[in-house]
């Protein structure tokens, strides 16, 4: 079974049907991956090192062991292995928070002693995360992503709306960060 009334099985079920003696559960390899996109033309965020530093601070290990039951592999590219002509030599950039501090000192948002954010000229580094409210993956995935960020001094202000919603904020560019999923081809190729 791939698909639910509402759409694609929800993970915690299917973690109790892998865990069921009377079922045999399988995953195809990824067709899509899910990614956290960075509006680069406003905001903190339209600076390359802040983005960077952002990718550094982001543990996404813990995402796909917490959130997504350990079913997902970590998404070091933009589009998943199965993806013919995709380029998949990039390099990863891992959870490393003293790197993200390192970056975002270098781009000139200072910590000051006793201050939870970071700042540049007065301002805070406040970014939103916009994600699709009714989705309980999508907000586990965005409180995770606030208590990582939190961590290098980055305050994220989370925002879930209805999926109409999310979809117009981001065809108009309104947004600090958002999920979105890009596709790829089925690789559905299991004997049963």
């Amino acid at each position: 079974m791939l698909y639910g009334d509402e759409g694609l099985l929800p993970l915690d079920t299917f973690e109790r049907f892998r865990h069921h003696p009377g079922y045999v559960a399988r995953l195809s390899a990824p067709a899509e991956t899910v990614m956290l996109a960075l509006n680069a033309s406003q905001g903190p965020t339209r600076e390359l090192t802040v983005r960077e530093a952002l990718n550094y601070a982001v543990d996404k290990q813990t995402l796909v062991d917490s959130v997504l039951y350990g079913t997902q592999q970590v998404a070091d590219t933009l589009f998943a292995p199965s993806v013919p002509y995709a380029p998949q030599d990039l390099t990863p950039r891992r959870y490393d928070p003293t790197k993200a501090r390192a970056l975002l000192e270098q781009a000139g948002w200072q910590q000051l002693e006793g201050q939870p954010w970071r700042q540049k000229a007065g301002q805070p580094l406040a970014i939103e995360l916009a994600f699709i409210g009714t989705d309980a993956l999508a907000k586990s995935m965005a409180e995770i992503i606030q208590a990582n960020l939190r961590q290098v001094g980055v305050q994220v202000t989370l925002v879930g709306e209805e999926e109409s919603s999310i979809y117009a904020r981001q065809r108009e560019g309104r947004f600090g960060m958002i999920f979105n999923r890009t596709w790829g081809g089925p690789t559905i190729r299991m004997p049963f």
